[in-house]
Formats: C-alpha cells, structure tokens, sequence
C-alpha cells in the first residue's frame, strides 16, 4: 500500500491536468465498440445495429430524465432537462490541453 499510498496527492498537484471526463471516456469507449461491431458485421447490419441501439439509449435516458422532472412537479422543457440530466456538471469544466 505504500507504493500507492500517495496517488491521491499526487493527482491533486497535477489540478485535472491529465483528466478525461466521463462522457469523454464513454465515447472513446463507444468508438472502439462501434469500429469493432462494423469490422464484423459489415457497414449496413453494423451501422444499423449501432443505430438501433443508441436510439433505445436516448430514448430510455430521456424517459428516466422525464420521469424524475414530472415527479418534482416540474414542467418539461430544455431547461428542466438541464437541471435535472443525469450529466454530472464536471463534464462541463473545461480543461487544459497542456
């Protein structure tokens, strides 16, 4: 444990510098994924799977965002959906190429 015990400090002192953010991992992940479904399936039954599935992705994200914004008795708008997005705003600081 002493190898590693301080891994937490040393990333405090680096300030994010070397940070991927969630949604920026996610999508590196999701790019992997889809080269590899359309290698094997072929660019139409590839593309159309991947299409199919980030569709059930957006609309089942969606519908829980919906849900919880309806039963806080809010209205749902693009505001609402700001607010209340599953999308946790340190996705949204910017960071440092450097």
């Amino acid at each position: 444990m002493e190898y590693i015990g301080d891994v937490l400090d040393q990333r405090r002192e680096l300030k994010g510098k070397y940070y991927t953010p969630g949604f920026g991992l996610g999508a590196q992940l999701f790019s992997t994924m889809a080269k590899h479904v359309v290698k094997k399936l072929g660019p139409e039954e590839g593309e159309n799977l991947i299409k199919d599935a980030v569709e059930e992705f957006g609309l089942e994200r969606g519908k829980r965002i919906a849900e919880k914004v309806k039963a806080l008795g809010k209205p749902l708008s693009f505001k609402n959906w700001l607010v209340y997005s599953d999308i946790d705003t340190i996705n949204f600081k910017p960071i440092s190429s450097t």
